[in-house]
Protein backbone atom coordinates (compact mmCIF):
# COMPACT_ATOMS: atom_id res chain seq x y z
CA UNK A 1 0.00 0.00 0.00
CA UNK A 2 1.17 3.65 -0.87
CA UNK A 3 2.10 6.09 1.90
CA UNK A 4 -0.80 8.73 0.47
CA UNK A 5 -3.44 5.70 0.79
CA UNK A 6 -1.62 4.57 4.58
CA UNK A 7 -2.40 8.22 5.13
CA UNK A 8 -5.75 7.91 4.14
CA UNK A 9 -6.76 4.81 5.95
CA UNK A 10 -5.11 6.53 9.18
CA UNK A 11 -7.59 9.93 9.27
CA UNK A 12 -10.17 7.77 7.83
CA UNK A 13 -10.29 5.04 10.54
CA UNK A 14 -10.08 8.41 13.36
CA UNK A 15 -12.96 9.38 11.65
CA UNK A 16 -15.12 6.57 11.65
CA UNK A 17 -14.06 5.65 15.09
CA UNK A 18 -14.95 9.46 16.28
CA UNK A 19 -11.58 10.02 17.49
CA UNK A 20 -12.00 12.95 15.36
CA UNK A 21 -15.62 14.50 15.40
CA UNK A 22 -17.50 15.96 12.60
CA UNK A 23 -17.30 20.03 13.00
CA UNK A 24 -14.00 20.04 14.10
CA UNK A 25 -10.96 21.48 12.09
CA UNK A 26 -8.16 19.21 11.64
CA UNK A 27 -4.44 20.16 12.10
CA UNK A 28 -2.83 22.32 9.20
CA UNK A 29 -1.08 19.49 6.24
CA UNK A 30 2.61 20.65 7.52
CA UNK A 31 1.33 19.62 11.21
CA UNK A 32 -0.27 16.34 9.60
CA UNK A 33 2.52 15.72 7.81
CA UNK A 34 4.88 15.40 11.01
CA UNK A 35 2.32 13.22 12.86
CA UNK A 36 2.07 10.36 9.82
CA UNK A 37 5.78 11.02 9.53
CA UNK A 38 5.40 11.94 5.20
CA UNK A 39 5.65 14.46 3.33
CA UNK A 40 3.35 17.48 3.07
CA UNK A 41 1.98 16.59 -0.50
CA UNK A 42 1.35 13.32 0.91
CA UNK A 43 -1.05 14.26 3.41
CA UNK A 44 -2.50 16.87 0.87
CA UNK A 45 -3.29 14.10 -1.70
CA UNK A 46 -4.67 11.82 0.96
CA UNK A 47 -7.25 14.73 2.00
CA UNK A 48 -8.06 15.62 -1.46
CA UNK A 49 -9.17 11.52 -1.78
CA UNK A 50 -11.22 11.84 1.64
CA UNK A 51 -13.03 14.79 0.28
CA UNK A 52 -14.02 13.31 -2.66
CA UNK A 53 -15.69 10.43 -0.36
CA UNK A 54 -17.86 13.24 1.27
CA UNK A 55 -15.78 13.19 5.50
CA UNK A 56 -13.61 16.29 4.86
CA UNK A 57 -14.15 19.84 3.07
CA UNK A 58 -11.32 21.95 2.44
CA UNK A 59 -11.75 25.24 3.08
CA UNK A 60 -9.71 27.65 1.22
CA UNK A 61 -7.48 29.64 3.85
CA UNK A 62 -9.66 28.40 6.53
CA UNK A 63 -8.25 24.84 7.16
CA UNK A 64 -9.61 21.28 6.82
CA UNK A 65 -13.21 20.80 8.80
CA UNK A 66 -14.32 17.32 9.53
CA UNK A 67 -17.72 16.43 8.07
CA UNK A 68 -20.31 13.62 9.41
CA UNK A 69 -19.89 11.25 7.18
CA UNK A 70 -23.40 9.57 7.99
CA UNK A 71 -25.08 12.98 6.16
CA UNK A 72 -21.96 13.74 3.39
CA UNK A 73 -20.52 10.34 3.03
CA UNK A 74 -20.55 9.23 -0.19
CA UNK A 75 -21.02 5.40 -1.47
CA UNK A 76 -17.58 5.14 -2.01
CA UNK A 77 -17.03 5.38 1.72
CA UNK A 78 -18.90 1.60 1.37
CA UNK A 79 -15.87 -0.39 0.64
CA UNK A 80 -13.76 1.48 3.44
CA UNK A 81 -16.15 0.82 5.74
CA UNK A 82 -16.46 -2.59 4.62
CA UNK A 83 -13.14 -3.28 5.39
CA UNK A 84 -12.70 -2.04 9.07
CA UNK A 85 -13.41 -5.05 11.79
CA UNK A 86 -16.63 -4.34 13.71
CA UNK A 87 -14.53 -3.28 16.83
CA UNK A 88 -12.76 -0.83 15.17
CA UNK A 89 -16.57 1.06 14.58
CA UNK A 90 -18.41 2.38 17.09
CA UNK A 91 -21.52 0.21 18.25
CA UNK A 92 -23.83 2.97 16.94
CA UNK A 93 -22.41 2.70 13.51
CA UNK A 94 -22.75 -0.48 13.21
CA UNK A 95 -26.13 -0.91 14.39
CA UNK A 96 -27.08 2.33 12.23
CA UNK A 97 -26.01 0.30 9.13
CA UNK A 98 -27.69 -2.90 10.06
CA UNK A 99 -31.48 -0.91 10.83
CA UNK A 100 -30.56 0.47 7.07
CA UNK A 101 -30.79 -2.98 5.90
CA UNK A 102 -33.88 -4.24 7.79
CA UNK A 103 -35.92 -1.00 6.75
CA UNK A 104 -35.10 -1.59 3.34
CA UNK A 105 -35.75 -5.35 3.44
CA UNK A 106 -39.36 -4.44 4.97
CA UNK A 107 -40.16 -1.97 2.08
CA UNK A 108 -39.02 -4.60 -0.48
CA UNK A 109 -41.23 -7.26 1.01
CA UNK A 110 -43.88 -4.55 0.99
CA UNK A 111 -43.70 -4.16 -2.79
CA UNK A 112 -44.76 -7.49 -3.05
CA UNK A 113 -48.59 -6.64 -2.52
CA UNK A 114 -48.51 -6.19 -5.65
CA UNK A 115 -46.07 -8.25 -7.36
CA UNK A 116 -46.54 -12.09 -7.00
CA UNK A 117 -43.35 -13.98 -5.46
CA UNK A 118 -41.83 -16.50 -7.69
CA UNK A 119 -40.91 -19.87 -5.49
CA UNK A 120 -37.12 -19.82 -5.11
CA UNK A 121 -35.73 -21.60 -2.00
CA UNK A 122 -32.50 -20.99 -0.62
CA UNK A 123 -30.63 -23.23 1.44
CA UNK A 124 -28.96 -20.68 4.27
CA UNK A 125 -25.83 -22.79 4.69
CA UNK A 126 -23.09 -19.70 4.03
CA UNK A 127 -23.13 -16.01 4.31
CA UNK A 128 -23.19 -15.87 0.58
CA UNK A 129 -26.80 -17.38 0.53
CA UNK A 130 -28.28 -14.81 3.27
CA UNK A 131 -27.14 -12.10 0.42
CA UNK A 132 -29.00 -13.82 -1.99
CA UNK A 133 -32.03 -14.47 -0.77
CA UNK A 134 -32.56 -10.54 0.08
CA UNK A 135 -31.37 -9.90 -3.40
CA UNK A 136 -33.49 -12.70 -5.11
CA UNK A 137 -35.85 -10.59 -3.50
CA UNK A 138 -35.37 -6.80 -4.48
CA UNK A 139 -35.08 -8.10 -8.23
CA UNK A 140 -38.04 -9.25 -7.94
CA UNK A 141 -40.07 -6.78 -6.07
CA UNK A 142 -40.57 -4.06 -9.17
CA UNK A 143 -38.35 -1.50 -8.18
CA UNK A 144 -35.23 -1.40 -9.89
CA UNK A 145 -33.71 0.85 -7.26
CA UNK A 146 -33.65 -1.50 -4.33
CA UNK A 147 -30.82 -4.51 -6.21
CA UNK A 148 -28.70 -1.70 -6.88
CA UNK A 149 -28.85 -0.58 -2.90
CA UNK A 150 -28.41 -3.85 -2.09
CA UNK A 151 -25.58 -4.54 -4.13
CA UNK A 152 -23.75 -1.51 -2.50
CA UNK A 153 -24.45 -3.40 0.85
CA UNK A 154 -23.47 -6.11 -0.64
CA UNK A 155 -20.28 -6.46 1.91
CA UNK A 156 -22.06 -5.48 4.81
CA UNK A 157 -24.93 -7.85 4.45
CA UNK A 158 -21.95 -10.52 4.41
CA UNK A 159 -20.35 -9.64 6.88
CA UNK A 160 -23.30 -9.57 9.44
CA UNK A 161 -24.39 -12.84 7.79
CA UNK A 162 -21.37 -14.34 9.05
CA UNK A 163 -22.45 -13.59 12.71
CA UNK A 164 -25.38 -16.21 11.76
CA UNK A 165 -24.73 -19.16 9.90
CA UNK A 166 -24.14 -20.65 13.10
CA UNK A 167 -27.59 -19.84 14.60
CA UNK A 168 -30.47 -22.03 13.28
CA UNK A 169 -32.70 -19.61 15.09
CA UNK A 170 -31.90 -17.37 12.75
CA UNK A 171 -32.29 -19.74 9.80
CA UNK A 172 -35.56 -20.77 10.71
CA UNK A 173 -36.31 -17.34 10.85
CA UNK A 174 -35.35 -16.37 7.55
CA UNK A 175 -37.21 -19.60 6.14
CA UNK A 176 -40.49 -18.50 7.94
CA UNK A 177 -39.89 -14.92 6.65
CA UNK A 178 -39.86 -16.65 3.12
CA UNK A 179 -43.12 -19.29 3.62
CA UNK A 180 -45.17 -16.29 5.09
CA UNK A 181 -44.24 -14.28 1.46
CA UNK A 182 -45.17 -17.49 -0.11
CA UNK A 183 -48.25 -17.45 1.65
CA UNK A 184 -49.20 -14.09 0.78
CA UNK A 185 -49.15 -12.94 4.49
CA UNK A 186 -47.15 -9.94 3.98
CA UNK A 187 -47.76 -8.49 7.34
CA UNK A 188 -46.75 -11.26 9.30
CA UNK A 189 -43.39 -11.80 7.21
CA UNK A 190 -42.41 -7.82 8.44
CA UNK A 191 -43.18 -8.97 11.83
CA UNK A 192 -41.07 -11.88 11.84
CA UNK A 193 -38.06 -9.30 10.17
CA UNK A 194 -37.77 -7.10 13.25
CA UNK A 195 -37.57 -10.12 14.95
CA UNK A 196 -34.64 -11.57 12.76
CA UNK A 197 -32.61 -8.77 12.94
CA UNK A 198 -33.15 -7.88 16.50
CA UNK A 199 -31.93 -11.49 16.67
CA UNK A 200 -28.84 -10.41 14.04
CA UNK A 201 -27.92 -7.58 16.36
CA UNK A 202 -27.96 -9.57 19.51
CA UNK A 203 -25.50 -11.74 18.14
CA UNK A 204 -23.38 -9.44 16.09
CA UNK A 205 -23.27 -6.40 17.55
CA UNK A 206 -24.13 -7.74 21.46
CA UNK A 207 -27.66 -5.73 21.56
CA UNK A 208 -28.00 -2.22 22.38
CA UNK A 209 -26.31 0.39 23.98
CA UNK A 210 -28.00 1.60 27.04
Amino acid sequence: MSKELQVEQLILNEILSEQLKPGEMMQPERQLAIKYDCSRPVVHKAIIRLEDKGVLKIRPRKGIRILDFKVSGRLSLIEDISQQSKEALSRKFNRDMLLFIKDNFKNVLRCFESVQKQPTPILLNKSEDYFDLISDYCRQCGNGVYPMLMNEFRIGILNVAKCCTDSEEVSRMFQAIENSIMQNKLNQAICLVDECFEKIENLWIGGMDV
